[in-house]
């Protein structure tokens, strides 16, 4: 018999401390994985609003070359790209 239905002689106190043990068995995993799922957002939300600083590469050469939007000012190959991949830093003129 499934814990909502009653049967003969279940009292109302039989099924009073089914439906409080389900419950106390919901409160006991919420207050377990809850505190979890908070010092995982605060740590992601942390990381998030430290980014790290960009190294000399995209520094802006002074005075900016000629040329139009899009223009490529240098490259350089990424030094741990993922795994079976190539990569490329691209610095290029733009208006923004």
């Amino acid at each position: 018999m499934r814990d909502d239905q009653t049967g003969p002689g279940d009292g109302p106190q039989r099924v009073f401390w089914r439906h409080s043990r389900r419950w106390l068995l919901i409160a006991v995993v919420a207050i377990a994985v809850l505190p979890a799922m908070v010092v995982g957002a605060v740590t992601l939300f942390a990381d998030s609003t430290n980014p790290p600083r960009p190294d000399a590469f995209y520094a802006a050469p002074s005075p900016l070359p000629a040329g139009s939007s899009g223009t490529v000012i240098r490259t350089e190959v990424v030094s741990h790209p993922p795994a079976g991949s190539k990569g490329w830093k691209i610095l290029y003129l733009s208006r923004s």
